[in-house]
């Protein structure tokens, strides 16, 4: 049986979530390149996406990095530069939102 209800009061703000939810915005409207606030992620930067986005690859290849070339490519390997260290994208792919309501969505 799935509950219906949960009958444990809580005695405190939610601290941490309000935490997260408010560095979600900040990254979203004052850090995260954008060419204007848009609600579907048309002026998303994709090279910022190659940058601070989670790539598997990146993580199970140490040393090695990602570079977008054109649209739709993508080359891997030593020569290329990351501008943050590799272990960190986890965390910084987190905070990246592609368009208002993907922000919207994640914050629900």
């Amino acid at each position: 049986m799935f509950p219906l209800r949960d009958n444990i009061p809580t005695d405190h703000f939610p601290v941490v979530t309000a935490v997260l939810i408010a560095l979600n915005f900040i990254a979203y409207f004052f850090l995260q390149p954008k060419t204007g606030i848009d609600l579907n992620g048309a002026g998303l930067n994709q090279q910022d996406l190659m940058h601070y986005g989670f790539i598997p690859y990146e993580i199970t290849h140490p040393g090695q990095h990602c570079e977008l070339l054109q649209s739709s490519q993508v080359a891997c390997g030593t020569g290329v530069s990351d501008p943050i260290p590799t272990w960190l994208t986890p965390f910084t792919a987190m905070f990246t939102h592609a368009g208002l309501l993907h922000l919207g969505g994640n914050m629900l």
